[in-house]
């Protein structure tokens, strides 16, 4: 079951993966088939405590890939570049 949409096309659809959801690969396709986006992104859930998820965000990515569901990478890169409480203190430590 995928939480339903507002809108099912556009220019892009960004999926966050929950770090509290086991990636669902199914619900991915789902989307994928069900809607008309250009681009589709899945973006790692950013912890201020453990950081982004983005091992199991890349492995997700890779395995819809392989089913050829054209999904890519999306980072919130302000956090890498110190707008983050979480790399302050890795930096600082």
């Amino acid at each position: 079951m995928i939480s339903k949409l507002v809108m099912n096309s556009g220019q892009e659809l960004k999926l966050i993966n929950d770090k509290n959801i086991v990636p669902n690969i199914d619900a991915i396709i789902e989307y994928y088939e069900t809607t008309k986006f250009w681009d589709y992104y899945l973006q790692p859930m950013w912890d201020e405590k453990n950081g982004p998820n983005i091992d199991e965000t890349v492995k997700t990515i890779l395995k819809c890939n392989e089913k050829k569901i054209p999904i890519r990478l999306s980072m919130q890169m302000h956090k890498y570049w110190g707008e983050s409480t979480y790399l302050k203190n890795k930096l600082l430590k």
